[in-house]
């Protein structure tokens, strides 16, 4: 089991954030090619100064390896396929969230609202919209989605992977 620790960014600038993530990677020895960050809105500054990964929520689907092929995932879009595979992270027990009880009933309240929602017409799997998520709980789901922005590395494993030892 991993520990994942919570760090809580207040609002800042583009530039205080990219510091303090390159000081998180410092303290923990992580490469920039093990960052990731949300593309959309402010993010899209930080990934630039940091030359990272960027993480774009409707973007197409990760294609896996399944036996010796490579294969189409039936999701909606990257959020969808990375919520998918946190779900399946935290019903293993291959999780484990180091934070104080506040932090930790946040993150219990934003993944019971992330539910999938009706399968569409192509029937590709999807979870809520955030619009809706921040209707159901009356705020951003912040913490689930950087949860979920996490099991990018999980299903691009050539990058890293970290749970299979």
């Amino acid at each position: 089991m991993r520990a994942i620790e919570i760090v809580t960014i207040n609002k800042n600038l583009v530039t205080e954030a990219a510091q303090e993530i390159r000081r998180l990677q410092s303290k923990y020895n992580v490469t920039t090619s093990n960052v990731i960050v949300d593309e959309d809105g402010v993010g899209g500054g930080v990934k630039d100064i940091i030359d990272c990964k960027g993480f774009v929520n409707n973007s197409r689907p990760i294609e896996v390896e399944d036996g010796n092929e490579i294969v189409k995932p039936n999701f909606d879009n990257l959020k969808s396929q990375c919520y998918f595979k946190l779900a399946d992270v935290v019903n293993k027990g291959m999780m484990y969230v180091d934070s104080d009880g506040g932090v930790k009933e946040k993150i219990i309240e934003e993944l019971e609202v992330v539910k999938q929602k009706d399968i569409d017409s192509d029937m590709k799997k999807g979870v809520l919209t955030k619009d809706k998520v921040k209707e159901l709980i009356g705020r951003s789901p912040d913490y689930s989605d950087n949860l979920m922005m996490r099991m990018y590395f999980e299903i691009q494993p050539e990058s890293w992977s970290a749970w299979g030892g």
